[in-house]
């Protein structure tokens, strides 16, 4: 008689991936917090003057900093910048440049 294998009683529990870009929910938490933090800061940044501009960018670095520490507990650090980084770039430049050519419009 053949003999059984024995089953692993965790072999329907999902295994959590620690690929780079396997986005579970501190991922994408991070990124979407990186994005909301770019917009801020884009948002400042379109305004004349300096100070708007430093504003924005103070804006941008306290948001982001904050959810890469609440998120380097469960991934690492290097991860959490880069995915926070990567949602400030996209939502950063986005509202930029929309904000620029709407404002050119408005102006001309």
């Amino acid at each position: 008689m053949a003999k059984r294998r024995k089953l692993d009683p965790s072999r329907f529990k999902k295994k959590e991936e620690q690929r780079f870009f396997s986005f579970d929910p501190v991922r994408r938490n991070l990124l979407k917090w990186g994005a909301l933090a770019g917009g801020v800061g884009g948002l400042f940044m379109i305004q004349e003057g300096v100070v708007w501009q430093i504003v924005g960018v103070f804006a941008v670095v306290f948001i982001s900093n904050y959810y890469v520490n609440r998120a380097a507990r469960h991934i690492p650090r290097w991860q959490a910048v880069v995915y926070s980084f990567m949602g400030v770039i996209v939502a950063m430049f986005s509202v930029i440049i929309f904000g620029t050519i709407v404002l050119t419009f408005l102006n001309a």
